[in-house]
């Protein structure tokens, strides 16, 4: 197995994902006790919902989900000391130049859309976010939240890709 960035072959499969573990526990140790709770049934409801293709987690504390264009990303948020909740994103439209017309086709598709919202990050990059409170999860309604994000999202770049590319 190759180890992006180190350049070597590493033999024992055990010590290659010990550093990404340790990055991971780390940030995980850095949520509050609900935020972690849920963290850790997100894992659990993606395991069952997808498998051996859960998605992995990265430094951040989020997973990573393979479905649509660019993925699908799941983690949690403090919701004061006592709640938290699963958000769900996805970025789209890469490289695709904000201009009025291509920003009024973002705000009339965010009007139709029935659930999460696209919007627009910091960086100016187009995003699609959707969230669930915990007391809705389980394995089913994530990965509907996930595929619906996933179709959504490519439903959104073709249009864009038909109309301003």
């Amino acid at each position: 197995m190759k180890v992006a960035g180190a350049r070597r072959t590493v033999t024992n499969r055990d010590k290659a994902h010990c550093g990404r573990e340790q990055a991971l526990a780390a940030a995980v140790a850095t949520l509050n006790g609900p935020q972690r709770d849920l963290f850790q049934h997100v894992g659990r409801c993606l395991c069952e919902a997808y498998g051996d293709d859960a998605g992995t987690a990265s430094r951040q504390a989020t997973f990573l989900v393979p479905v649509g264009p660019h993925g699908v990303r799941v983690t949690t948020c403090a919701v004061g000391d006592t709640e938290a909740l699963v958000e769900l994103y996805t970025w789209l439209a890469d490289g695709v130049e904000l201009t009025p017309s291509v920003t009024r086709y973002l705000l009339e598709k965010n009007a139709c859309l029935r659930f999460g919202s696209l919007g627009i990050d910091a960086d100016g990059d187009v995003l699609l976010a959707d969230s669930l409170f915990a007391e809705h999860l389980n394995a089913v309604v994530l990965a509907r939240h996930i595929e619906l994000l996933g179709a959504t999202a490519n439903e959104v770049e073709r249009e864009l890709a038909e109309l301003y590319v």
